[in-house]
């Protein structure tokens, strides 16, 4: 009687182990499994925040480069706007009288009749 009770113990102790090596494998893989998806995750992650990163950074260098152009071209626009005042005062003064007879005596040497032109020579130091 001793023998078959030690041989179911036996039988019995074996049959736990194996269950418990069976159950410790499935632990296992389960685990590997899990570092498996995880790494998989992670590598997806990684991937979305390099291509987050990078349309981020295209993206402000656009702007900055936009921002540029804009700070560029109200420059333009300010000096425009400058350069047209300029010429409606010129067109306003071209037609008065007084100033054409002014340019005609400036830069074409005409005068009135009862007026006579002496033309200085100019000093090296006016030149420039």
């Amino acid at each position: 009687m001793d023998q078959p009770g030690k041989n179911r113990i036996r039988e019995w102790t074996e049959e736990l182990e194996r269950k418990r090596a069976r159950e410790e494998e499935q632990r296992r893989k389960r685990r590997r499994g899990l570092v498996r998806r995880l790494s998989v995750f992670g590598v997806i992650m990684l991937l979305f925040t390099a291509a987050s990163g990078y349309t981020y950074y295209d993206q402000k260098q656009t702007l900055n480069e936009q921002e540029r152009q804009y700070n560029e071209h109200r420059a333009e626009l300010a000096e425009l706007e400058e350069k047209e005042e300029e010429l409606a005062l010129e067109i306003k003064r071209l037609q008065e009288p007084e100033y054409i007879a002014e340019i005609a005596r400036r830069d074409y040497f005409l005068s009135n009749s009862d007026e006579t032109l002496f033309q200085l020579p100019r000093d090296d130091s006016d030149q420039d």
